[in-house]
């Protein structure tokens, strides 16, 4: 899988808007390396988002922490983490930093799966970084809320906290 990765890297960007992107399997995108990074599908490409800062790794705990002792003391469903990806609408994989499933939503799908889940979840939590844009956010808003209507909440530590929530 990695010299397949290596190879996609060297080959030319296509410069045609027509050009057809790369549709990703479930199984290429499953055997993605261990190495670290988490991954997401955005418009077939493969993206790497890298590592995160102390202090979005603190506020990501934090909320992991305070949501998942009330969902499992509820017991209403799951919280996931980053290394969860979703299978959208429009076929790109996305890893949000919190993420909460109902039960009934999973048992609709069999279960937890073993691969990705599909379908954005129900309830939605991204902590900004630095280098997120607005542009980048309000994308990944709008998809969460393509197949579902989920809450969505985005944090930040400059910002205060934002809502994302379906336009009418």
């Amino acid at each position: 899988m990695i010299e397949a990765l290596e190879r996609l890297a060297k080959e030319p960007a296509e410069s045609s808007a027509t050009a057809s992107r790369k549709i990703w399997t479930d199984e290429e995108f499953m055997a993605l390396p261990d190495d670290g990074n988490c991954y997401e599908v955005v418009d077939g490409k493969l993206i790497a988002l890298g590592s995160a800062s102390a202090r979005h790794g603190y506020y990501v705990s934090l909320i992991h922490i305070l949501l998942g002792a009330y969902v499992r003391s509820q017991k209403i469903g799951f919280t996931f983490d980053s290394d969860t990806s979703f299978k959208m609408k429009s076929g790109n994989r996305r890893s949000p930093d919190c993420s909460f499933f109902s039960k009934e939503r999973l048992r609709s799908l069999g279960g937890i799966p073993k691969g990705y889940i599909e379908g954005s979840p129900d309830l939605v939590v991204e902590v900004l970084s630095e280098v997120n844009t607005v542009g980048e956010i309000h994308n990944k808003i709008v998809e969460y809320f393509e197949k579902w209507i989920p809450p969505c909440l985005a944090y930040s530590s400059r910002r205060k906290v934002c809502f994302g929530l379906p336009s009418a």
